[in-house]
């Protein structure tokens, strides 16, 4: 391996960050701020760092700049200058005909080394045709027939990359009609047409991508410029043998489908030999692909001096764990308190309670929020997801909101429920109601009407809420019928039935317990926080026209109503109470911890 381990310390924000044992390919994830660009540009500058004899290390900052050239051909003579040994040094220059204001590569300015694409490619091309050239000339001299079947296809190495990662992509040649301005051809096929285009036409994405890969590919089109050039006069390209390659922030300009296909690549490069990747990401996509002992996480500095830099899961099965939890790992990532919310990833037909949270208070950014499904799969996630991170002693705390439509079972620290029976009751204030309709539909709406809509949803969702009520007081059971015969069957059915059976009078309680709670809630108005907000926020919308009338979707016009709130300022002490209580709840989890751990 060319990189065997390093060991940061004290360099701004990084007060520790080691590792004894590099991966081939290491995907370091984490939040702004923690020193992640401090440890690649450290380990570039080779500080405490061990690696093999000869090891060359290339280094991508995150500030890459794509900047169009005119690259004239007679700048193109002398000695081959490889974009391996611009990526390996701290700045760019010795390139005639290229001006740089700025040339450092260090992370905090704009890296021009990407600026020099067309120049590499120019004097690889100009080496190619000075072989072709001699061979020529010497077979002439000998009067031999100069046979070009044979010779080894030099830029095969770029058709390569271009086939693996952009598909669209052909490279043509290296163009020198006009030794004004050379060009780097290739053809852009797609279901329409075929266009032939320069280097400098591309995209920032396509162009993002040889500039990331031309430094290791060259190594493979050096091998064979030497094989062409073998036997004549013309002196050998140095091949490096080790490369460690550093890349800052790798997802840049790159589309997520083109971001999941880069550690795929990284790995095929790898296992070819002699090159290892670091590199690290914000990237969601990126680091979700990842495997166990590719995937690092970069923290802040503790005052306790331990390593900031910690392997994610130890092992493939425990990071599969924490994708089933959380969905992704990316959020293990954030260094953010986890809070599982009671709701789903997706909403279909309405808006997300992470999306809703997110609008409508500012302070919901200081937490990484997981919507986990229902109310028991909450309270699941948290307990086995606190006790994963414990287990990988990652620093994270793990809590969980849920709606208040039903009661807590006792042992649940760490959970708590939000004041109203869920995060749309929030959203139902005639007054702000009116407002955004009177925006969306161009006429007038008083809140006198509103509050009517409210009142006239609320009784017609009566039985219904009553239902609700009365399944939570006898209980709702999950029937699994489970065998191998009809008896089976049958005897599971029974067993079911006699769990759940229930006497007349203790239904005919629930139903009157649940009649006088809901018509109550009627009466005095508490309706509004206490029956289920969804269903009242989709009857007030239908009710209001606003779909037919302003083609406004029950989501759209749902966030509206959480933007015009945070504008407002309305709900924010409600929700800071929440995130209070989340506080709280985690303070005592953590003291029943620190309690458990003292032996008896």
């Amino acid at each position: 391996m060319a990189l065997n381990a390093f060991r940061v310390e004290n360099e701004k924000a990084v007060r520790l960050a080691s590792c004894d044992q590099v991966p081939p390919v290491m995907v370091i994830a984490g939040p702004n701020g923690v020193g992640k660009s401090t440890l690649l540009h450290s380990i570039h500058r080779r500080v405490n760092v061990s690696m093999d004899d000869g090891t060359q290390i290339l280094y991508q900052p995150p500030h890459r700049a794509i900047r169009r050239q005119q690259v004239q051909r007679r700048f193109l003579g002398g000695a081959v200058r490889t974009m391996a040994e611009v990526f390996s040094q701290e700045q760019v220059s010795g390139f005639e005909g290229l001006q740089i204001p700025q040339p450092s590569r260090a992370p905090d300015n704009v890296d021009e080394a990407g600026s020099v694409l067309k120049f590499t490619l120019g004097r690889l091309e100009n080496r190619r045709q000075n072989a072709l050239a001699t061979l020529v000339d010497e077979h002439s001299a000998r009067r031999e027939t100069f046979d070009t079947t044979t010779l080894p296809d030099v830029f095969e190495p770029i058709r390569r990359l271009t086939s693996r990662l952009l598909p669209h992509l052909a490279f043509d040649r290296i163009d020198f009609a006009n030794e004004d301005n050379i060009l780097c051809a290739f053809t852009r096929t797609d279901d329409v047409q075929t266009n032939r285009l320069d280097l400098d036409d591309l995209s920032s994405g396509e162009k993002a991508i040889f500039i990331l890969f031309l430094p290791l590919i060259e190594t493979e089109i050096n091998a064979r410029l030497n094989e062409l050039t073998s036997g004549t006069a013309l002196p050998e390209i140095p091949v490096a043998a080790d490369r460690a390659f550093l890349i800052d922030e790798t997802e840049q300009h790159l589309h997520p489908e083109l971001q999941a296909r880069l550690l795929g690549y990284m790995r095929e490069e790898a296992a070819r030999g002699s090159v290892q990747f670091l590199v690290t990401s914000h990237s969601p996509t990126l680091v979700d692909q990842a495997f166990d002992d590719e995937l690092y996480v970069l923290g802040p500095a503790r005052e306790d001096e331990a390593n900031q830099l910690k392997r994610v899961a130890s092992s493939a099965e425990r990071l599969s764990t924490l994708r089933a939890l959380t969905g992704n790992t990316f959020v293990v990532t954030t260094g953010r308190t986890i809070i599982c919310l009671e709701g789903e990833r997706t909403a279909r037909d309405a808006a997300t309670d992470l999306g809703l949270l997110q609008t409508l208070h500012p302070a919901s950014s200081r937490y990484s929020f997981v919507p986990v499904g229902g109310k028991g799969n909450v309270i699941r996630v948290v307990k086995e997801l606190r006790a994963e991170l414990e287990q990988e002693r990652l620093e994270i705390s793990v809590a969980g909101i849920v709606d208040k439509d039903r009661t807590l079972a006792p042992g649940t620290e760490g959970i708590v429920r939000w004041p109203v029976c869920m995060i749309e009751n929030l959203l139902l204030r005639a007054g702000t109601i009116a407002t955004v309709a009177t925006r969306l539909k161009g006429e007038s709406v008083d809140q006198a009407t509103v509050d009517t809509h409210l009142t006239a949803e609320a009784q017609a969702q009566r039985a219904d809420e009553i239902g609700v009520r009365v399944m939570e007081a006898l209980g709702a059971t999950t029937v699994r019928l489970r065998g191998a015969s009809l008896e089976e069957i049958q005897a599971a059915i029974t067993q079911a039935v006699e769990r759940i059976q229930k006497t007349e009078e203790q239904i005919s309680a629930a139903i009157a317990t649940a009649t006088t709670a809901v018509d109550a809630a009627l009466e005095d108005g508490s309706f509004l926080d206490v029956f289920r907000g969804k269903e009242l926020l989709k009857g007030v919308y239908r009710r209001l026209d606003l779909g037919d009338e302003t083609q406004t979707s029950f989501e759209q016009f749902t966030y509206a109503l959480a933007q015009t709130l945070a504008d407002e300022g309305t709900v924010v002490e409600i929700v800071d109470g929440v995130f209070a209580e989340v506080a709280a709840s985690m303070q005592l989890v953590d003291r029943v911890a620190a309690e458990a751990e003292v032996p008896d």
